[in-house]
């Protein structure tokens, strides 16, 4: 079984910090009868309404931090498109929730940076500044649209509970 403790995160790792919001976001918080951590994105994703958009509004800054860091933009849609997954289904009642604790979007898409960044380090390549530009620009537009699919899908379920 894991420590109940965070695993340290090396100083020396260029990731340092996302490597850390990543454990606190998937894998801080540990369930013993599981044998099985969960992080605050599960946690945020049981707040009706605001949770999921939360989680992916911080899942986005990842997303964000490793395409100013020079992620190639098929990755980066990619990343986007795990978030994605993450939030529409997480934002099912109930099997949402236990989706949400098992997909690990944040997770997979530190690996996605990192691998990227060593490839890309070892070639010596760098994503044009114009590139970078533009998939911030989708990044935050696909945010807004995200946050704007669940508010309306939340709506359509109180019309629907509310009669």
């Amino acid at each position: 079984m894991k420590s109940d403790k965070l695993p340290q995160v090396s100083s020396d790792d260029p990731l340092a910090s996302l490597t850390l919001l990543v454990k606190v976001l998937e894998d801080s918080i540990p369930l013993p009868f599981l044998k099985r951590r969960i992080g605050l994105d599960a946690v945020l994703g049981l707040i009706p309404g605001i949770g999921d958009a939360l989680g992916a509004a911080i899942s986005s800054f990842i997303i964000w931090e490793g395409i100013r860091r020079g992620v190639p933009a098929h990755l980066a849609f990619k990343m986007l498109f795990n978030v994605a997954i993450d939030s529409f289904l997480g934002a099912i009642p109930l099997v949402g929730d236990l989706f949400d604790a098992g997909w690990r979007s944040n997770t997979k898409n530190l690996e996605i940076i990192r691998e990227a960044l060593d490839g890309r380090a070892a070639r010596g390549e760098r994503t044009p500044k114009q590139v970078r530009t533009l998939l911030l620009i989708l990044v935050g537009g696909s945010l807004l649209a995200l946050l704007l699919a669940i508010l309306l899908l939340l709506r359509l379920l109180f019309r629907l509970v509310t009669g």
